[in-house]
């Protein structure tokens, strides 16, 4: 009888694990992967408009991507870089894809190809106005391929 309760408490224990890991949001292990934006909101001249990429992983969860939520390239091209600790990690932007535009306005608008040995992705941006959504898709260590799909805003300039 006693190895028949040691199983009903292993298994009550188990099942305790999964309600709670239900329960629980994968966000509570992760830092918000949105930092707030990128690039000044109005930015003068003809600069580059660079945002940093960081990539967060937990054991058994996975890994999440940092990325700014908004890019606000008003015309400017734009380079997206992975930060040091996500390349020492062995994450590198997929190829071709590491940057790609959801929607046909902004597959038209922004012409995208990587540079620096997939460390880095450069759109060239056409100037069209709007908001466009893209993805982020990167290669990682043990087929670790995370994704996110943030914006990126073309305003006119004043």
């Amino acid at each position: 009888m006693s190895r028949s309760l040691t199983r009903t408490g292993v298994l009550a224990a188990a099942c305790a694990v999964v309600v709670w890991g239900c329960a629980t949001s994968p966000t509570n292990y992760f830092p918000n992967p949105f930092h707030t934006t990128a690039c000044a909101v109005k930015p003068a001249g003809d600069e580059s408009c660079r945002a940093q990429i960081s990539v967060t992983c937990v054991p058994i969860i996975g890994c999440h991507v940092g990325v700014p939520y908004k890019i606000y390239a008003n015309g400017n091209n734009v380079f997206w870089d992975l930060d040091e600790a996500a390349l020492k990690k062995g994450f590198l932007f997929a190829d071709p894809g590491g940057i790609f535009f959801k929607e046909q306005a902004g597959q038209d608008n922004f012409k995208c190809s990587q540079v620096a040995d997939r460390k880095s992705y450069k759109c060239d941006n056409g100037k069209a106005e709007g908001e466009y959504q893209y993805g982020i898709s990167l290669n990682g260590p043990g087929g670790l391929n995370p994704h996110v799909d943030p914006w990126v805003v073309n305003h006119a300039r004043q």
